[in-house]
């Protein structure tokens, strides 16, 4: 019996249900005794621009991979071996094994999982409570973020690091000195279906940072004043299917353009891309484009422009 446990899971999309890669570490008298990785191929062929930049898989990384319901026994047997479940953000990758054993229709387990997010760690007092922040904390090293065996690996660092600079032997008896390292039944988990359900800033650690307008500069000195972007102030909404964000930042303020993350009555375009409906709603809105709508109706003067129409206003051309 191992005496805990930590996995991490990676998705391909916002679906919770889009596994596409774990990593599971099992840990006895503080150290790591046992590992696995499994890449996991998806119910669709959907890697969402977003999700790949963080881990850097795509489908064609897991097409060949096994389907989650031959990967469970596995993890399976992991869960019936250990006293409890440890994982960083627990509400994540809790959420995403619970989506995988219902789209799948397989049979949930009962066990007791923890979330090293919410250990008394001095750390998220002086440096934030991420992944990489504890770790940097502890000195413990991350060489490949965002791969599920390395953090999932860093994770169990973490909860041996805490248990050692406290006055507990074990993970068992730190639970007991910490009453806020809440243990948790997964058949009480609070389910949500996509990251952005519900609670949606629970889940953004496992989304990329977000691209400050301010972090993007040119180092061009002269502009064609003649442009139709020069001077003019430019917020995007949506994922472009030609530029990443961070590029078309920068083709904006190369042309001379300005670019900032909020639309106002002072905004000259909107540049809409494909809509997550899982993360605006049905209306396909974003609440960049209902504020523009909003300040058009009372009389501003905003162009709310899809990606041809911005690609087009990029290389010159008016509208």
């Amino acid at each position: 019996m191992f005496d805990f446990v930590s996995l991490d899971f990676e998705t391909a999309n916002s679906n919770f249900n889009s596994a596409c890669s774990v990593g599971i570490v099992a840990v006895e008298n503080n150290s790591i005794v046992k590992e696995d990785y499994f890449l996991i191929k998806p119910p669709t062929h959907h890697f969402r621009k977003v999700n790949t930049q963080i881990h850097g898989m795509t489908y064609e990384s897991v097409k060949n991979a096994k389907t989650f319901p031959e990967i469970f026994p596995y993890i399976s047997v992991y869960i019936e071996s250990t006293r409890v479940i440890a994982a960083h953000n627990a509400n994540f990758d809790m959420n995403v094994l619970n989506d995988c054993l219902e789209y799948y229709h397989l049979q949930k387990p009962n066990f007791v999982y923890i979330d090293t997010m919410n250990f008394p760690s001095p750390v998220k007092h002086s440096r934030g409570s991420s992944l990489m922040d504890c770790a940097n904390y502890f000195g413990i090293d991350i060489p490949s973020h965002h791969n599920p065996l390395c953090d999932a690996e860093v994770c169990a660092k973490i909860v041996i690091e805490s248990i050692k600079h406290s006055d507990a032997n074990s993970l068992a008896e730190y639970v007991l000195y910490y009453p806020e390292v809440k243990r948790q039944y997964f058949s009480e988990l609070s389910v949500f279906h996509s990251f952005y359900s519900g609670e949606k800033r629970r889940y953004v650690e496992k989304l990329p940072d977000r691209i400050s307008p301010s972090a993007v500069n040119t180092t061009n000195t002269t502009f064609d004043e003649k442009h139709p972007l020069y001077k003019k102030l430019c917020v995007l909404t949506g994922e472009l299917h030609s530029l990443s964000r961070r590029d078309a930042m920068q083709r904006i303020v190369d042309v001379g353009g300005i670019v900032r993350s909020s639309v106002s009555s002072k905004t000259d375009y909107l540049i809409v891309g494909d809509q997550d409906k899982e993360i605006v709603g049905e209306d396909g809105l974003s609440t960049k484009q209902e504020k523009a709508y909003s300040l058009i109706s009372s009389g501003k003067n905003i162009k709310i422009i899809n990606e041809d129409e911005f690609l087009k206003l990029l290389s010159g051309l008016e509208e």
